[in-house]
């Protein structure tokens, strides 16, 4: 969140602070608008009585604009004193004060306009005026309009010789006028433009000596004294923060309003005024009162000036500030509407070189970051880092203005890495604060103080990413001297939480690392410190209070000395302050579980601590107003405590919870690798604890439902494969592109960016209730009834329509479990008490070394060995069983083919070739023609969809050589087997240069038909990096998933293998092929390992030859039996088990 400290500096900055903004918003005019008797006299004295009276009705028709801001008014009088300059026998004392009035005049014409033409002639005019000194008073009028002009250049141009002449010039002019009336006058327009040049230059001795001015007044302030000695004291309270400055200032205000303005301009100036320290003073309090007066303030400026095309930008960028402001307190995501549709105008309004761009660039900033709150869209991440660098160029200038733009930019940078974890960002924001630390201006001990503090949350957010004692050492002590230069604690309260919180995270981790008893106390008493900074009302207490007790739950860990009981007292404070319906409960609800299982776990007498962190798990579960990744770590938790008590009905019910849960992670944008890699491991293990569980329960119908959909729900939808959101966007993209916004929007929405509970819950309800809204309207579209929850059985079993699916799942706690799935029989349980997963493991490891082995003798000995033991030792603890259950379950004679959905390691085995050693008994080969699958769902979406007009385009690709290779020396063969296909439309060949990644992946997707003669390696630890090798480097499995290969029905894999071909797998595995059909292939052919080359072609000839040997278009479904019928003409050539075992179909 943007720190509060830095919305104060912009407040200060945005409305008010360029030079004559009083003035050039007032119509001020000089002498001659409040006495025209002295401009009448002097036209008296001209050689022509007609002259004179032109001369009136012009000065009448300038008062007149002024009171009425009558446009033609002001045109007349610029016409009319145009005329008077020229051709006239004026003297040259009544010449420049003729100028003076038209230098006047084409401002305001400017300021109304904005025609840079009319200013350019008024600054021309003005300095002209101030030519001549005969009275004292008549060129103080002058200096002053001139002053104006100058004024206006500065804020158009932001050029500082502009203001520096007109310091100069009005220096002079009170020296001049020492003694007269126009004294008050001059001193008020050098006083605002020293307050400017303080904040522009950083010059503290202008902004003293401004405030010194007021001092040699008369004492009779006008309104627009009053305000300009106001804004003094507001700019030095910036400096000092002290109270008594803001309070005297908004006095000075309020008294201001009460007097008689002389027109609308001058009440606008007051009021715009008046509106900016409420606004600062809002920063102090929080009062809604006080925001509340600011808003109404300004928005009765605007009023007044909406209709003047320089003044109005003026009043509406600290406006649109103040409805961001009221955002926070109410949530109410119409109003960042209208401030973007305000911004725009306002943007388009300014100059790109005005001095107030900044400021509308930096309110822009902060509204493109609460919109990414209401919608979720990381386009507006970017939106507002780009505008925070833009408002760094455009102030580079202005001192104070330029280091605050700075801190905005820091702060953008640090926002959109928390929400999207990119490294760079991190690296930025590190060197940003450094940035705005060597670039402090001097005499700002709050900014100061800001930027130091800023400084050591970026190197504790770089220690959390790269873990080194070093950063934490020196964040620890900058956040100690931020800390230290607020030392009474009356200002920066909102910082003040941060860098304590930062400070005590900062001091545990290190303790962490260095054990030291004084780190874990110092990172205590920080988070009590912090505590002191934070209401019972604010939503941002439940951090502070949550930190402290993970951080006792890690001491107690660590050394044993931690205090539990205090753990659990913060965690039942943070409930409490908490309610129901904030998305941080479940969170809340999670830790106080873990704390009350360690207490259980100390003294498992005491159950009760046992039983409160089940049903605090079990509560975080289902509040679905809380964030989704923490219901899913709570659902987590649940099922395995409910497992690892024995009560399995409870963890069918926590898994029944975990599918209605884990269909929203593709909706809410898991940007975070590690993130991801947590969640695999979590979900692919839940899924094996529910079914371990239902079995248990003999309830294998939810075992198959559990085991299927967190399989699916990870690989398809968490990978951003082709699943239901792929499916949504195709039948009606724009509601799938509004539900991914919201969902993304619910997740990483900042509670503590409301500044009460009240807004916070309010928004979460709105966003919930908008989420319910369009999966509602989801399930109404042909096709997605039941979109987003869980597949159910009476579903997954129309797979298995014609061809049975034999499900398998193994875990480290249980052995493999065997699920045959029929169309007319109840699941049947096979418990494969034989098969652990220390066999499968082993089992594996002994193919990989075996594929490792030299070409020669020996070493084709030692593979075959290798898979002769491998396919005994799987029909033995598999095939065998199963076999005998498929007799029992038709009597009549069991299926000839048959589907085997093998879940984690059981997947990189070759379940399809078990088969006894050294009998006539025939193995799973002779008895079935076998296929592999992802999923079931995948199976069912593929034959749902399955419109099958057969295989009319062939596309080829062809890669022999790569580094670190063998020659693919029979892809040539291959190719003159696919010429020889009789096809109605000739096959499309890409080879070797041809076949880059751009130009493969832009192929792929217009074809039914793809033959890919190249390497292709599977990646345990990481399976969407699996991929084939093209020319250009590796094509991968996770920018294949991109593509949507919906028209793809069939693929041959000549030479890529399908399990990784390292011995070291993690138990969440994925083969290359599988998860070619996760990504939308229907049908594959692929090798479980190496083959030899020729016998690669021979498959594909003999495939190729069944497929197309009855029809000219070949058919997917053809491909299972074709390749049987090729494996057994290689045995019958007696070709050894290791050359024909690898290759598989799947689909």
């Amino acid at each position: 969140m943007i720190h509060r400290g830095e919305e104060q500096i912009l407040l200060q900055d945005a409305p008010l602070t360029i030079p004559g903004t009083l003035h050039t918003i007032g119509v001020r005019g000089g002498h001659y608008m409040r006495s025209p008797s002295n401009s009448s006299s002097s036209s008296s004295s001209t050689s022509s009585a007609s002259a004179g009276v032109v001369l009136d009705l012009a000065l009448s028709q300038l008062q007149r604009y002024a009171a009425t801001c009558d446009l033609v008014a002001l045109t007349n009088a610029i016409r009319d004193f145009r005329a008077l300059s020229v051709g006239l026998g004026l003297n040259s004392d009544e010449l420049a004060d003729l100028q003076s009035v038209l230098c006047a005049a084409l401002r305001q014409m400017y300021e109304r306009t904005g025609d840079q033409t009319a200013l350019a002639e008024a600054a021309s005019m003005g300095e002209l005026s101030v030519l001549v000194v005969y009275d004292a008073s008549s060129f103080g009028e002058r200096a002053v309009t001139f002053a104006h002009a100058l004024f206006a250049q500065f804020s158009l141009t932001g050029q500082v010789n502009y203001l520096n002449r007109a310091g100069a010039l009005l220096d002079h002019a009170l020296l001049v006028v020492q003694g007269t009336e126009m004294y008050d006058i001059v001193a008020t327009c050098l006083a605002e433009c020293l307050r400017v040049r303080s904040l522009a230059l950083n010059d503290g001795d202008a902004l003293i000596r401004a405030l010194m001015l007021f001092s040699s007044t008369s004492g009779q302030m006008t309104d627009i004294t009053l305000v300009t000695y106001a804004l003094c004291l507001q700019q030095r309270y910036y400096r000092f923060r002290e109270d008594s400055d803001l309070a005297l200032a908004i006095a000075l205000c309020e008294g201001a309003l009460t007097s008689t303005s002389p027109g609308p301009l001058v009440r606008a100036a007051v009021l715009t005024a008046t509106s900016v320290l409420y606004a600062t003073q809002v920063g102090n309090t929080n009062n809604q009162d006080d925001l509340g007066r600011a808003i109404d303030y300004g928005r009765q400026g605007l009023t007044l000036v909406h209709d003047f095309a320089t003044c109005w930008p003026r009043v509406q960028v600290p406006l649109a500030l103040m409805e961001l402001h009221r955002y926070m307190w109410h949530g109410n995501a119409g109003e960042l509407t209208g401030v973007f549709s305000n911004l725009e105008k306002v943007l388009a309004a300014i100059p790109e070189n005005g001095i107030e761009r900044a400021s509308a660039l930096h309110v822009a900033a902060v509204t493109y970051l609460y919109r990414f709150d209401v919608c979720g869209r990381t386009v507006d991440l970017d939106s507002m880092v780009h505008f925070a660098r833009q408002c760094v160029s455009s102030t580079t200038f202005q001192r104070v203005r330029y280091h605050a733009s700075l801190m905005l930019l820091s702060a953008s940078v640090r926002i959109r890495y928390r929400y999207l974890h990119r490294g760079e960002d991190l690296a930025e924001f590190l060197d940003l604060a450094k940035t705005t630390v060597n670039k402090m201006p001097a005499g700002y001990p709050a900014s100061q103080a800001s930027c130091i503090g800023n400084l050591g949350i970026a190197e504790h957010a770089a220690d959390v990413e790269n873990r080194g004692t070093a950063l934490l050492d020196r964040a620890i002590t900058d956040l100690h001297r931020s800390i230290d230069l607020r030392a009474d604690g009356t200002w920066g309260k909102s910082e003040l939480f941060e860098e304590f919180f930062a400070l005590g995270e900062a001091y545990l981790a290190r303790a962490e690392q260095t054990k030291m008893v004084s780190d874990w106390s110092n990172g205590f008493q920080a988070f009590e410190q912090c505590l002191q900074y934070s209401t019972r009302r604010h939503t941002r207490r439940t951090r502070a209070l949550v930190a402290p007790a993970i951080g006792q739950r890690k001491l107690f860990l660590a050394t044993g000395q931690g205090d539990l009981d205090e753990s659990l007292q913060l965690l039942r404070e943070a409930l409490e302050c908490t309610p129901l319906g904030l998305p941080t409960r479940a969170r809340v609800l999670i830790e106080y579980g873990h704390t009350s299982m360690l207490l259980y776990r100390r003294n498992p007498q005491q159950v009760d601590h046992m039983k409160n962190a089940w049903n605090a798990w079990r509560t975080a579960a289902h509040d679905f107003l809380s964030y989704v990744r923490d219901r899913f770590d709570a659902v987590r938790l649940w099922v395995q405590l409910a497992s690892e008590q024995k009560d399995y009905k409870d963890a069918v019910d926590a898994s029944a919870q975990a599918l209605l849960i884990l269909p929203r992670f593709p909706w809410i944008g898991m940007d975070h690798e590690a993130r991801i890699k947590e969640l695999k491991a979590a979900t692919l293990k839940m899924g094996n604890q529910a079914a371990s569980a239902a079995i248990e329960l003999g309830a294998c119908e939810e075992a198959v439902e559990f085991l299927d959909d967190t399989q699916t729900i990870f690989w398809t939808q968490l990978r951003a494969l082709r699943g239901e959101f792929h499916e949504l966007q195709l039948v009606a993209p724009a509601l799938g592109k509004e539900l991914e916004e919201v969902g993304r929007a619910m997740e990483v929405c900042e509670t503590e960016q409301s500044l009460s509970v009240k807004a916070a819950l309010d928004r979460r309800r709105r966003s919930v209730d908008r989420w319910d809204s369009l999966v509602r309207e989801v399930r109404k579209v042909t096709g997605m009834e039941r979109f987003l929850l869980p597949a159910r059985f009476g579903l997954l079993r129309q797979a298995a329509f014609e061809v049975p699916i034999v499900v398998l799942n193994i875990s480290r706690e249980r052995p493999c479990d065997a699920l045959v799935i029929t169309y007319t029989h109840r699941v049947q349980h096979l418990q494969l008490s034989g098969f652990t997963m220390e066999l499968a493991k082993e089992m594996h490891s002994m193919l990989v070394k075996a594929a490792g082995a030299k070409s020669d003798r020996p070493g084709r000995m030692m593979r075959e060995n290798a898979w002769v033991q491998v396919l005994d030792r799987l029909w033995q603890v598999f095939g065998q069983p199963l076999v005998n259950t498929l007799a029992r379950l038709f009597p009549s004679g069991p299926p000839s083919r048959i589907r085997l959905c093998p879940i984690g390691v059981v997947s990189l085995l070759p379940l399809h070739a078990a088969m006894p050693r050294g009998t006539q008994q025939r193995g799973f080969a002779d008895l079935f023609c076998c296929s592999y699958i992802s999923s079931i769902a995948t199976l069912l979406r593929s034959q749902r969809c399955d419109n099958d007009y057969g295989m009319q385009r062939l596309l080829a690709v062809s890669v022999p050589l790569i580094p670190n290779y063998p020659l693919l020396a029979r892809a040539k063969d291959e190719k003159r087997i696919l010429q020889t296909l009789h096809l109605q439309t000739p096959p499309t060949f890409m080879d070797g240069a041809e076949a880059t990644i751009e130009s493969v992946c832009s192929a792929m997707t217009n074809y039914e038909w793809i033959h890919l003669a190249v390497r292709g390696d599977a990646i345990a630890l990481d399976a969407m990096s699996s991929g084939l090798y093209l020319h250009d480097g590796p094509l991968t499995l996770s920018r294949i998933a991109q593509l949507g290969l919906h028209k793809t029905k069939f693929a041959f894999l000549s030479a890529c293998q399908f399990t990784p071909s390292s011995a070291e797998i993690p138990e969440e595995c994925l083969p290359l092929a599988a998860g070619l059909h996760f990504a939308g292939i229907d049908g594959l052919i692929a090798t479980m390992g190496e083959v030899v080359d020729k016998d690669a072609s021979e498959v594909a000839r003999m495939l190729y030859a069944y497929m197309t040997s009855e029809r000219q278009i070949p058919s997917h479904e053809d491909a299972a039996e074709g390749l049987k019928r090729a494996i057994t003409s290689l045995r019958r050539q007696n070709v050894p088990i290791s050359r024909w075992a690898p290759f598989v179909h799947v689909g």
